[in-house]
């Protein structure tokens, strides 16, 4: 197994790939990239033999809707089907072009740009530490040697300052896309 590396592997979801090795073009659906409207279809062109090796993704304006689409077919070289949640109330429906139309396919790919490597000290997470609890605290989170996330706490009231006894949560749930019946649950804690 083998990552395709970070041009195509952003920091959200990467799904669906169709890869045509007759134009070394990957077809992929993704949330990660400047300008998503939920999953979109973007498209990489492989620059070498490696397969960590790929251009910038190029959105695929054809078929991207305020929906999110997620995987795409090719039926012939001029149709397509693909999935999206336009209009179907966040379920992924088959879509198509009810008369075939000529496919816009991006055919210019440039190489992604890499940032030079900073070289420094690797820095250890630090914790806050503040006089009054009410306060919010931070925790740093690694995300990689050099990289941390740094989140807010929320403070935690001890049990024996719950005075207040908690009443029990109630939801239901309904299948509006198969309109299956209604099911009540509670939870007592």
């Amino acid at each position: 197994m083998q990552n395709l590396g970070p041009a195509i592997n952003g920091f959200g979801q990467e799904m669906g790939p169709f890869y045509d090795p007759e134009s070394s073009q990957l077809y992929f659906s993704s949330n990660s990239y400047p300008g998503a409207n939920g999953k979109d279809i973007l498209i990489a062109k492989k620059l070498g033999e490696a397969w960590d090796s790929w251009s910038k993704p190029e959105k695929w304006e054809q078929i991207s809707s305020r929906g999110s689409e997620a995987s795409i077919t090719f039926i012939s070289k001029d149709e397509i089907v693909w999935t999206s949640t336009q209009n179907s109330d966040g379920f992924a429906d088959l879509m198509t072009f009810s008369t075939p139309v000529p496919l816009v396919i991006p055919s210019e790919f440039v190489a992604p740009v890499t940032p030079e490597a900073i070289i420094e000290a690797p820095r250890r997470p630090t914790r806050v530490s503040l006089p009054n609890q009410s306060e919010t605290q931070t925790r740093s989170i690694p995300l990689s040697d050099s990289t941390y996330v740094y989140l807010p706490m929320a403070p935690i009231t001890p049990l024996e300052e719950i005075v207040k006894a908690e009443e029990p949560i109630s939801w239901v749930i309904i299948d509006a896309k198969k309109q299956l019946g209604v099911t009540l649950y509670t939870y007592f804690y």
